[in-house]
């Protein structure tokens, strides 16, 4: 079969032809071009303008998210230590301002009353069978198992109680010594006081005041027994021994006892009562008699806001100077059975007279824990 030729014309005719196809879909084309063009602009402009509107639609006065969450980190697991230190800095110690409140938590007491008896370590009372009605008594009041005398032997012991320092004294002779006390704080706040001392010699009614400083007295109108100025402070001091009056008003026997007579009441057993010169069973059956009928069944204990305080004013050891002695509260705001184990001794007890009254303090009574733990 033979193939017709192609010619030159042919050729020019054909490209012709492609040319005027071309000429006509250009404009097609392009026409396409500015068609997606555009909508891609459409597409863009109204996710702009979406997003502009999202941003007005929130005024910044009406944000209310805190500044500090705004930039939160992610959450991060503390380490058990991290965390222990994070919660001791997170939790305060309480226990100072618990001792700050305390000690301004005294009652204001209507009265006071304070019994010393003498020479007997804790060991030799508490939980003793020779002391039943002692240890009754603790088991209805409160104790403080760690009080101590401040020294040896009786007398500077007296005299940390009284004025809150022994005066460098370390016997038990007649002292003559100056100094405030805690009978001038008590005048000054206008509370009245006492010393009452059993077998102490009393002037006789109507008779020109007198004050006994000798050493010791026996018998008298409270009865048989001895008496010891060693175991009243008061009379130590001379702005009272060498002021009858004012001796004679303040200083007296048992048979002047008045649970309602004073605001303050010092209390002297005689020589066998206090367990000085008798077993810890004649002082034991001494107080049993003594203290309820005197104060405890009175309607002034039973209707006023008091406290008893019972101590030793030294025991046979040297702990802390003058041994353990037992202290026991007896109020009707201290618990039942409440026991101290907290370190106190004579000064703590005039301290907490002093702050219970607002008398100041006295010497090293002013450096003292005060008994405020004993009532609730």
């Amino acid at each position: 079969m033979t193939r017709p030729s192609i010619t030159t014309s042919d050729t020019s005719r054909a490209k012709r032809k492609a040319n005027r196809r071309m000429t006509t879909a250009r404009p097609l084309i392009v026409a396409t071009y500015l068609l997606v063009a555009l909508l891609v602009l459409i597409g863009c402009g109204s996710s702009a303008a979406t997003v502009t509107t999202s941003a007005q639609t929130t005024p910044i006065a009406n944000v209310t998210t805190p500044v500090s969450t705004v930039a939160a980190p992610a959450r991060v697991t503390p380490s058990p230590a991290a965390t222990s230190a994070a919660t001791a800095m997170a939790t305060p110690d309480t226990s100072a301002a618990t001792a700050t409140t305390s000690t301004s938590a005294l009652p204001n007491f209507d009265h006071i009353y304070i019994i010393v008896m003498e020479n007997k370590e804790s060991t030799a009372i508490i939980g003793s069978d020779r002391a039943p009605y002692l240890n009754s008594l603790i088991g209805q009041s409160g104790l403080a198992t760690s009080y101590t005398g401040v020294s040896h032997p009786s007398l500077p012991n007296y005299l940390a109680l009284w004025s809150g320092s022994t005066h460098g004294i370390t016997d038990d002779n007649i002292h003559d010594l100056a100094g405030p006390t805690l009978a001038d704080q008590l005048d000054a706040a206008g509370k009245s006081w006492s010393v009452f001392a059993e077998n102490y010699p009393v002037a006789a009614a109507g008779a020109t005041p007198t004050c006994f400083t000798k050493a010791t007295s026996s018998g008298g109108e409270d009865g048989s027994g001895n008496y010891s100025r060693k175991h009243n402070p008061a009379m130590s001091f001379t702005s009272l021994s060498a002021d009858p009056t004012r001796c004679s008003q303040h200083v007296t026997d048992f048979t002047h006892f008045d649970a309602a007579a004073v605001n303050f009441s010092f209390i002297v057993p005689n020589a066998c009562h206090d367990m000085h010169d008798c077993p810890v069973s004649e002082g034991d059956k001494w107080i049993q008699q003594w203290l309820p009928q005197h104060i405890l069944n009175t309607p002034t204990w039973k209707n006023s806001n008091s406290a008893i305080f019972i101590t030793w004013d030294e025991g046979e050891t040297a702990k802390d100077g003058g041994g353990n002695v037992p202290l026991i509260v007896i109020s009707h705001q201290t618990p039942a059975g409440f026991r101290s184990q907290m370190p106190f001794d004579h000064y703590s007890l005039l301290l907490t007279i002093e702050r219970a009254w607002g008398l100041g303090c006295l010497s090293s009574a002013c450096q003292a824990t005060d008994l405020s733990a004993f009532f609730h």
